[in-house]
């Protein structure tokens, strides 16, 4: 990040919209409220964002280019613990160039998190979507 202390929206985030997709209250939440643009590529539609977090819960990644800082993109994916609860996301940032989608890391994330779950004791990674998701 270009300065430290930066405080990023959650829908602007990878790590927020991994955490988001599997906290269907907060989510509620942040798609009630106004979706702060901090550049001209941050998602600030409700449904745009709700369709991105309906393709985290199928894929367990969350993508996001230039949402929050323009040439830095990143990946999240989410941890859960023995409840099933998302309780953290890990992430990677990295640069903008290509497909940030496709990138490379993204099964690497996605492997983490579920090494991490597990070790949390998740018994399946992603859970089932929150009700109401």
């Amino acid at each position: 990040m270009p300065e430290v202390g930066i405080v990023i929206p959650a829908h602007a985030s990878a790590l927020g919209k991994a955490m988001l997709a599997f906290l269907p209250d907060d989510e509620e939440r942040v798609v009630a409220g106004e979706l702060r643009s901090m550049t001209g590529e941050t998602i600030t539609s409700p449904d745009q964002l709700r369709t991105q977090l309906d393709e985290i819960r199928a894929s367990g990644v969350a993508v996001e280019q230039d949402e929050a800082v323009i040439g830095e993109s990143s990946l999240g994916s989410p941890i859960f613990d023995s409840y099933g609860e998302a309780v953290g996301a890990i992430g990677v940032v990295i640069p903008s160039d290509g497909d940030v989608a496709r990138h490379s890391a993204r099964d690497l994330v996605r492997e983490a998190a579920r090494s991490v779950s597990r070790e949390l004791g998740a018994a399946v990674w992603p859970p089932r979507a929150p009700a109401g998701a």
